[in-house]
C-alpha cells in the first residue's frame, strides 16, 4: 500500500518566501496548504486538517503567536506539530515561542534539508506520542491501540469462563462525502456529536473507540451475535434520529450509520474480530 502523503499548512506573508517554501516542501514529498496570515490559516483549518503547521511570526492581521494560541485552543489540533519560522534571531524570541509550547523554532535564512528534517522529526515525535496516547483528541474516545488491549483482556475472560462477547462497528455513511464538501471542521463536529451520543448512552462496561476516519467501534462483553445485531440496530436508529447542522451556515444534514458485528468465539479471536469490523492499529487520521 502506498504511503499516505502528509500535509503541511504553511503560513507566510511574503509571497516570494512562501513560493520558495512551497517548492521545498513539495520537493520533500509533502502536500502543502498555504496562507498569507493567521486569520486566513484559521479559515483553511476549517476545510482541511494538516499533519504539521509551519508559521511565520511577524504577519499582518494576526501574528504567529496569536495564531498558535488559536490553534491550540481547539482540542482537535492539540497534537498537530507546530513549528515557528521567522527572521528573528534574538534568544528571547526563541524562548518565548518555545515557552508557548511550539515544537520547534526555525530562523531564516532557511536551509532546505534542515527545514525538511525538522518537520519530519516533529512528525515522528507526534506519532510516537500517538502510540501511547489513550484518547482521540477530536472525540475523546479511546484510540485503537488501547481498545485492542481491552478486547484481548475480554477474550481472556471469555475463554476462561466459557462466555461470548461481540465487537460492533458503526460506520458513518455520509461523513466522507461531507468531509470533502464541507471540510474537516464540519466532519469533526459531527464526529464529536456522535461520540457524545455514544458516550452518554452506552453502559459503563462497554468500551468505545474511534477506530477510523468515519467509524466507532464498541466492545460488548457477554453479548452474543443476536445481541450485537440488536445493539447495532438501536444505535443506527439513534444516530439517524439526531439533528446534524454544519457549524458554518447552519445547514441541516442527514447522517446514518452502517453496523458491522463480529462475535467470539464463532468469528475468531481478537485479531479476526477487529479485522472483520474494519479496525486497524495504524492511525490514518
Amino acid at each position: 500500500m502506498a504511503d499516505v502523503v502528509q500535509r503541511v499548512l504553511l503560513v507566510e506573508d511574503s509571497a516570494s518566501s512562501r513560493q520558495m517554501l512551497e517548492h521545498i516542501l513539495r520537493s520533500g514529498g509533502f502536500d502543502v496548504i498555504s496562507a498569507e496570515n493567521g486569520q486566513e490559516a484559521l479559515e483553511s483549518l476549517q476545510l482541511r486538517r494538516p499533519d504539521a503547521i509551519v508559521s511565520d511570526i511577524m504577519m499582518p492581521e494576526m501574528d504567529g503567536y496569536e495564531f498558535y494560541r488559536e490553534v491550540r485552543s481547539q482540542g482537535r489540533y492539540a497534537l498537530v506539530p507546530f513549528l515557528f519560522l521567522t527572521a528573528k534571531e534574538e534568544v528571547q524570541d526563541q524562548v518565548y515561542g518555545l515557552s508557548l509550547g511550539a515544537d520547534d523554532y526555525i530562523t531564516k535564512p532557511i536551509e532546505a534539508e534542515e527545514l525538511l528534517a525538522r518537520i519530519r522529526t516533529a512528525l515522528k515525535r507526534t506519532e510516537r506520542f500517538f502510540q501511547v496516547y489513550q484518547r482521540d483528541p477530536v472525540t475523546g474516545m479511546m484510540m485503537p491501540e488501547p481498545f485492542r488491549e481491552q478486547v484481548l483482556a475480554e477474550e481472556s475472560r471469555a475463554e476462561r469462563f466459557g462466555r461470548q462477547f461481540s465487537v460492533l462497528t458503526l460506520k458513518l455513511d455520509q461523513l466522507s462525502s461531507y468531509r470533502k464538501e464541507f471540510g474537516d471542521f464540519t466532519a469533526d463536529a459531527f464526529l464529536e456529536q456522535v461520540g457524545k451520543l455514544l458516550g452518554q448512552n452506552m453502559r459503563k462496561y462497554n468500551q468505545i473507540s474511534r477506530s477510523g476516519m468515519d467509524h466507532f467501534t464498541v466492545l460488548l462483553p457477554e453479548a452474543g451475535a443476536q445481541d450485537a445485531q440488536d445493539a447495532g440496530a438501536i444505535w443506527k436508529d439513534r444516530i439517524a434520529g439526531q439533528r446534524y447542522t454544519t457549524p458554518q451556515g447552519g445547514r441541516e444534514l442527514d447522517l446514518t450509520a452502517t453496523a458491522i458485528t463480529a462475535t467470539y468465539p464463532e468469528d475468531g479471536g481478537t485479531s479476526a474480530l477487529l479485522e472483520h469490523c474494519g479496525v486497524g492499529l495504524e492511525r490514518k487520521w
